[in-house]
């Protein structure tokens, strides 16, 4: 007969308990198997303020298309540089048609509005236009991480803010019931940002050479590559040269030449325009570009895509993979360099 020894292997020492030796031979229960998560508790599970790209309709994703909005339109752009590149005289031209010549530095985020459109017998268009303060050198990345955080045209929350905007269609639509004014209307809900304005003055190489960092910024933000993506870029983003109206001897580079820098360095996803707010010199010629870029932007099915393909199918982007790969077939020696 066997008898149940420690550590529930059978040995020969008597009867011993049935019970025990029950046990022994019959083979364990399964530990409960965990029912898979929900939805809701996956993406409470990851980062809320990581954005999604919106297929399908919905509060997080109206308008669905920026360019094909039903009237009143409404766009929002944020306007970046350099402390003093010009950004808020240029705002300031655009919204109250005047020009100080003094500087008065930009401390916080402020919202400016005009419209266009209107006079040529098009739809007229409210713009929202961010005045942000100036982006110090050397650390863009790290002065755009709040900046940025704000959703774009195509993204969605991962959890949260899908009751706030029901609220807010919900107002909008009292508000249109009770004959409320449309761009009151439009201005009482929050907007999602269509695109970007990068400003550099034409007279300092180094604000220019900050603005190329704030659009390389803003690609990793839209997770976009120019020179790889079939698609066009994802949001409006227009450079411009500030100043314009300063003396050849005080450019850095002519007009040309920083046009054809643009377009070889962002393969043409970007607009480079020169302005002088001082003069009023083609300031109105930024507001068209950037609704030249909103009428090209893609679908969303077509950003989504694009991204998955950018990421691969393990989450990764292509970049990542090659690097990973370059770091996994080095020679022991490599590492002793």
């Amino acid at each position: 007969m066997y008898s149940l020894s420690h550590g529930s292997v059978p040995s020969r020492r008597g009867r011993g308990d049935p019970r025990a030796l029950l046990a022994s031979l019959w083979p364990p229960f399964p530990p409960p198997r965990r029912a898979p998560p929900s939805p809701r508790e996956d993406a409470a599970a990851l980062d809320p303020d990581e954005p999604l790209v919106a297929v399908d309709r919905g509060p997080e994703a109206m308008p669905w298309h920026p360019a094909r909005m039903d009237p009143p339109l409404a766009y929002r752009l944020c306007v970046l540089g350099a402390p003093r590149s010009g950004k808020s005289s240029l705002l300031a031209r655009l919204t109250s048609h005047a020009f100080d010549g003094g500087y008065t530095p930009t401390r916080r985020s402020e919202q400016l509005f005009t419209t266009s459109g209107a006079a040529r017998g098009a739809p007229q268009i409210f713009w929202e236009l961010e005045d942000t303060a100036g982006v110090p050198a050397g650390r863009p990345a790290a002065a755009l991480a709040a900046l940025l955080r704000p959703l774009l045209w195509y993204e969605r929350r991962r959890e949260g803010g899908a009751e706030e905007a029901r609220l807010d269609a919900m107002g909008l639509a009292a508000m249109a019931a009770r004959g409320a004014d449309p761009l009151a209307s439009v201005l009482a809900t929050a907007r999602k940002r269509t695109g970007f304005v990068v400003v550099a003055a034409v007279d300092d190489a180094a604000s220019f050479e900050l603005a190329y960092a704030l659009v390389d910024a803003i690609f990793d933000r839209l997770e976009y590559e120019p020179h790889h993506d079939a698609i066009a870029c994802p949001a409006a983003v227009v450079l411009v040269g500030s100043k314009a109206d300063r003396p050849p001897s005080q450019r850095h580079a002519t007009a040309a030449a920083l046009a054809r820098g643009v377009e070889a360095r962002y393969a043409r996803r970007v607009s480079y325009v020169e302005c002088s707010a001082a003069t009023n010199e083609n300031v109105a010629q930024v507001l068209h570009e950037a609704l030249r870029r909103i009428k090209e932007l893609p679908e969303r099915k077509a950003i989504k895509e694009a991204r998955r393909r950018g990421r691969g199918r393990a989450g990764l982007s292509f970049d990542t993979l090659v690097e990973s790969a370059t770091n996994y077939f080095r020679r022991p020696s490599d590492y002793n360099t």
